[in-house]
């Protein structure tokens, strides 16, 4: 029997009246950047430092396309020597 993964999940907090499904705090016009700075995003309830936000429909399946600012990510290599060493020692 294989256990389901648990996911991380986002939460977008627009402010009250927003209806937009889109905003970036670069946006050209002051009322949409308001609107961008007012919202806040988390993961697992932890702040993420986004730049904006995007929903859209793929295949039937809603999305969202965020822009995230550098110190709330970070791109590791994987080293695939010492994963297959951490599973050889664990069986």
């Amino acid at each position: 029997m294989s256990e389901k993964q648990e996911t991380a999940k986002i939460k977008i907090i627009v402010p009250k009246g927003c209806t937009r499904e889109s905003l970036s705090i670069d946006a050209l016009d002051k009322h949409t950047r308001d609107l961008a700075y007012s919202t806040f995003i988390y993961v697992d309830g932890k702040p993420l430092l986004c730049r904006s936000f995007k929903t859209k429909m793929t295949g039937g399946e809603r999305i969202v396309i965020l822009e995230v600012r550098e110190e709330c990510f970070e791109i590791v290599e994987e080293d695939l020597n010492a994963n297959n060493l951490e599973k050889e020692s664990v069986s």
